[in-house]
């Protein structure tokens, strides 16, 4: 139910955003929301876990100017990402994840996703190690795999906001293919995603048995 020009999206952020004087800043939604790509108006930490549709999912990670527990005046709206299509699953199964049963996890059908969070010997985040799984079918990829920007110096500036903690945010939000170009550009298949689609208002996901088992390093 969340197709092409749709993100599906649990996330992470550094709420309130702080102004310069110090104190926290309520957004143009008249709240305290706040993300790396100031929708409201406020900037702050951002740190995406799971950003995906029907044919994708991906990891982001997004820097700020200024500490995680101060002003951020700028963030890095693009951040630096790793995402299932850049995968290279070896036998029939060639694609991660679609709404068909010719890829390894059927979108059409509840899947699991699983994350480590890994940290250096000082604590340090360094990498997120994701798992999706479906029955009896899954496939892994990591924040370390090959890819543009280097998301380990991401995760490690991230740290710091970990720490001082950060608000669990669940979306379900799109429009025109514009903008969600970023997430379906790297759909395999061009078919899948056609500049003409639009997020339907009926999109839908269902969020279930979340958990975290430990947040120590």
């Amino acid at each position: 139910d969340v197709p092409c020009s749709c993100n599906a999206a649990l996330y992470w952020v550094s709420m309130p955003g702080l102004t310069a004087e110090g104190v926290p800043a309520r957004s143009s939604l008249d709240n305290y929301y706040c993300d790396a790509n100031y929708v409201g108006g406020v900037a702050c930490y951002e740190l995406d876990t799971f950003e995906a549709n029907q044919n994708v999912m991906q990891v982001t990670a997004h820097q700020c100017e200024g500490e995680p527990n101060g002003y951020n005046p700028s963030c890095d709206r693009a951040g630096v990402s790793r995402s299932t299509q850049k995968l290279d699953i070896a036998g029939v199964l060639s694609r991660p994840m679609c709404a068909s049963d010719e890829c390894v996890v059927d979108t059409r059908r509840p899947f699991r996703v699983s994350q480590r969070f890994v940290v250096d010997a000082s604590g340090t985040l360094v990498a997120i190690e994701n798992e999706v799984r479906q029955v009896n079918a899954s496939f892994a990829f990591s924040s370390a795999d090959p890819g543009i920007g280097n998301m380990t110096e991401y995760l490690r500036g991230m740290s710091g906001a970990m720490r001082d903690g950060m608000v669990l945010a669940f979306q379900v939000w799109g429009g025109r293919w514009a903008l969600t170009s970023w997430l379906d550009a790297w759909t395999r298949d061009p078919l899948l995603c056609s500049p003409g689609e639009s997020c339907p208002e009926s999109s839908r996901v269902v969020y279930s048995d979340i958990a975290i088992d430990s947040l120590s390093g």
